[in-house]
């Protein structure tokens, strides 16, 4: 139904027997492909541009989540060029970083992005997301143990 690409990957949009919705195919994992005189099953209702807007690509559930951020000269530099969504807002700060307010899609994907930048970012909301961020980074340095 579609081709998509996310980065360096390229997505086939396409059903699958078995299921009724859409699922997406990372192109490089194919080994062959094989010309069929099968019929597709084609879906009458399915919008591309509805199907990304629900979030399937940002790999979550459709449910999205308003995050503030305040960030580091680096990254806020990164999003000017990159922004998080089209609602973003940045807002410099008097201590050199970056407010940043954006609509972004939640999933593990955002969580794995900003655990990524965790040196450059702290999360003010949502407190539940703050949290688990804490709590993650906090798991993470144990396993450090002590610098003695």
């Amino acid at each position: 139904m579609a081709m998509v690409q996310r980065g360096p990957v390229c997505y086939l949009i396409a059903t699958v027997e078995g299921y009724n919705e859409p699922r997406r195919f990372a192109v490089h994992r194919f080994l062959r492909v094989v010309q069929t005189d099968a019929p597709s099953k084609v879906l009458e209702n399915f919008n591309l541009q509805q199907y990304l807007a629900d979030g399937a690509m940002a790999f979550s559930n459709g449910q999205t989540l308003y995050l503030e951020l305040e960030v580091e000269p680096v990254l806020a530099n990164l999003l000017t060029e990159t922004p998080l969504s089209p609602d973003m807002k940045l807002e410099p700060q008097q201590n050199g970083k970056t407010y940043i307010a954006a609509t972004v899609h939640k999933g593990w994907q955002l969580n794995h992005w900003l655990l990524a930048h965790a040196n450059d970012l702290t999360v003010l909301a949502p407190i539940e997301l703050r949290d688990m961020i804490k709590q993650k980074l906090t798991a993470a340095l144990s396993r450090y143990g002590s610098s003695t």
